[in-house]
Formats: structure tokens, C-alpha cells, sequence
């Protein structure tokens, strides 16, 4: 008696699963690129936000940076 091959009526609709750009190996080598991108966009992002907190804390008249209370001790 032959066997005959059943044929899987969703094959093409899983086939997805099976493609080399699913697999661990190929996303973990290509998320290095969008990482570093990633990281110096941060690094951009932190050197910016010093130089604007150091800005902001010049432009305030003095008596607002001494305007807090200072506790004595005694």
C-alpha cells in the first residue's frame, strides 16, 4: 500500500516560523546596530541635560538660591 502525504492546508499561513530573521542567533546579531545608535543618542542626551541644568542654575538671582532655610545646629 503507498503512503500518501497529507497535505497541511496551513503550511504557508506557519511558514513564518521557520524563516532565518525569526531565529535568536540573527536577532541578537542585529540589534548592535540600533543599540549603539541607541546608546549614543543617550550619551548626546546626558551631555545636553548637564550643560541646561548648569545654565538654569546661573540664571536665578541670588536670593532664590539662599532663600532655604538652613538649619543651625546648637
Amino acid at each position: 500500500m503507498p503512503t500518501q502525504k497529507l497535505h497541511d492546508p496551513w503550511a504557508k499561513r506557519e511558514a513564518w516560523r521557520n524563516a532565518p530573521h525569526f531565529s535568536p542567533r540573527y536577532s541578537l546579531r542585529h540589534a548592535w546596530p540600533g543599540l549603539s545608535w541607541g546608546i549614543g543618542a543617550f550619551i548626546i542626551y546626558l551631555g545636553v541635560d548637564a550643560v541646561s541644568s548648569r545654565m538654569n542654575n546661573y540664571d536665578k538671582p541670588a536670593e532664590q538660591k539662599e532663600s532655604q532655610p538652613q538649619s543651625k545646629v546648637g
